[in-house]
This record gives structure tokens, C-alpha cells and sequence, in this order.
């Protein structure tokens, strides 16, 4: 089939879960390998005319600011990269290493977009111009190590005007996402208090913590600040994580 394009603007909508409006719908949103197996993605179109779809494969990591930086994978391959999906109609897409005997000591980590492309599938009249709602899922794929290890270690804190500057690096080998985190800092006059905010703590729940790598937070405790006495450390744990709740982190200012 010809792919004939027509004169579109076009608003591309990132997904970041699934879906049931409709349009292209994937699932699932998180993939899970060890190294020699290979994974599906089932490529969904909730509508009735026919859409092309395109499969994105991207090396990725996160930065000590929390940014995503991703550059194309030439390891991990997907296929098909390219397929018409018709109306009312499901495609599964296979995606693995090209060498599944490599051996993995430290997780890799992928994002696999899943996009539907601003292409027309049937005729339009000429000068014809359109919003084109194209959607795109971007997921997560991570190939494990055999034995997958997490270590939260504190690396130094600050106290930077009313923001606890907390820089933490994971020195397992494969990720984790802070969750439900629990902050307790410690005054000069030997009183504590516990912070479980949600709002408050938002810069550090649900982070993803790639492995070895650092990342920094920023959390507003001016609330938190007293009279008389200083904050001098306290300790970061998580709850309801069967892996971080064993490991709290303490820091100092």
C-alpha cells in the first residue's frame, strides 16, 4: 500500500497509560527481561479507519537533575517498526537484544515509543487541512541482570536557604522507584520530626532511580525550620517497598 500524505496539522499526544479513547491504545507500559528473553507489546486501534503506526527504540538514562537522555538503540530491536493497523484490529510487536548472549552486569534500560503517524490513509480533497490528534506511548523496557541489586547511598546533603539539597546514588545494578518516602530530620537540641507531606516530598516520590547513577533533590522545609535550634540530618526511608524499607539513608548537614 502507497502511504499518501495529506496536509495535516498535527498535535501529537504522549501517553503515559493505557487507554481506552479512541485511536492507538498499547499495553504494557513497563517491560521486564533477562537478558537472552524477548518481550510483546500489543498495538491496539480503538477506531474504525485504519492507522499507521511506528515503533521508536531509544538507549536511556536520567541525569543528576532528574532530565531523561535518550539516543537510538542499536542493540535492542523491534518488529515490526512499521505496520498499518486496520480499524477495530490488535498487532502484537516483538522486542529484544540483538545479542541475547551478552552478558548483562548492570541493567540496561530502554524507552520503546509506540506512535501513530500523521499519515492519510484514505483520499482527501484538495487544500483539505485537519488537527491531527496522534498519539504516542512511550514506555519503559529494562533488561536485568541475573541477580538484580539495589543500594541507596546517601552521597551529601546542604542546607540551601529553605531547601534540604539531598544527593543520593544507587549503586546496585538495576532500578528502583522511591516510593512513599518518609522524611525525618534532626535538630541540634536532640527533637525530631517526621515529615510525610505528599506534597512537600513530590520532588522524591515515584523517582526512578537508574542503576549507578546520582541524582539530586530538592525538598522546601521551611516549615520545618525552628527557632533556637538548627536541622542537623536526619534519615530518608520508604514504606510499603520490600526492597528500600530495609535501607534507610541517613545524611548530615
Amino acid at each position: 500500500m502507497k502511504l499518501r500524505c495529506a496536509s495535516y496539522v498535527t498535535a501529537f499526544c504522549l501517553v503515559s497509560s493505557n487507554g481506552a479513547a479512541a485511536g492507538l491504545a498499547v499495553a504494557p507500559m513497563e517491560q521486564h527481561v533477562q537478558g537472552q528473553q524477548a518481550a510483546t507489546y500489543v498495538a491496539s486501534n480503538m477506531d474504525e479507519k485504519a492507522i499507521a503506526v511506528e515503533v521508536l527504540v531509544e538507549e536511556w538514562t536520567i541525569n543528576e537533575a532528574g532530565e531523561e537522555i535518550r539516543k537510538p538503540s542499536a542493540d535492542l530491536v523491534a518488529y515490526p517498526r512499521q505496520f498499518i493497523l486496520k480499524g477495530s484490529s490488535a498487532k502484537n510487536i516483538k522486542v529484544g537484544r540483538r545479542d541475547r548472549n551478552a552478558a548483562i552486569d548492570k541493567e540496561k534500560c530502554y524507552r520503546v515509543t509506540i506512535r501513530e503517524l500523521p499519515i492519510s490513509l484514505e483520499p482527501e480533497e484538495p487544500g483539505t487541512y485537519h488537527i491531527y490528534r496522534a498519539s504516542a506511548y512511550r514506555t519503559s523496557y529494562y533488561v536485568q541482570p541475573r541477580r538484580p541489586d539495589v543500594q541507596l547511598e546517601y552521597v551529601d546533603s546542604q542546607l540551601d536557604g529553605s531547601s534540604l539539597v539531598l544527593r543520593l546514588v544507587n549503586a546496585g545494578n538495576t532500578h528502583i522507584h522511591l516510593q512513599n518516602p518518609v522524611l525525618t530530620l534532626s535538630y541540634a537540641d536532640g527533637s525530631k520530626t517526621e515529615i510525610r507531606d505528599k506534597e512537600l516530598l513530590k520532588p522524591l516520590a515515584g523517582e526512578n532511580m537508574h542503576a549507578q547513577i546520582t541524582r539530586r533533590f530538592g525538598i522546601d522545609v521551611k516549615g520545618f525550620q525552628k527557632k533556637g535550634t538548627r536541622i542537623t540530618g536526619g534519615t530518608l526511608s520508604f514504606e510499603d517497598n520490600g526492597i528500600l524499607e530495609a535501607q534507610p539513608v541517613r545524611f548530615s548537614l
